[in-house]
């Protein structure tokens, strides 16, 4: 459950920063409002637009490194579970032969 929760709130991160740093600031680069958006203003824009697609990449891939370690512990579990499982037929196998 925490690899399932973490991916969520980390995709939801970047979810919101595209929402409140990408569209702001492709709208400032595309369509500049007359007399407002100097070129020192779309420079700084396409600055923090450059930042917040690294952030959005960040977490993006935090997603996927958690779901990498959730698949790791399911077949690290499924592996001693069998294991387990083998040990204990054997046990039980001595038991009925004695």
């Amino acid at each position: 459950m925490f690899f399932d929760g973490s991916s969520l709130a980390a995709f939801l991160f970047g979810v919101v920063v595209y929402i409140s740093v990408v569209i702001p600031g492709l709208q400032a680069i595309a369509k500049p409002v007359k007399d407002v958006d100097t070129r020192d203003v779309q420079i700084e824009a396409l600055r923090v637009l450059s930042a917040g697609n690294v952030i959005i990449i960040a977490s993006l891939l935090l997603v996927l490194l958690l779901q990498a370690g959730q698949e790791y512990a399911r077949r690290t579990d499924a592996k001693a579970l069998a294991e387990f499982q083998k040990k204990q037929a054997a046990v039980t196998e001595e038991k009925k032969e004695q």
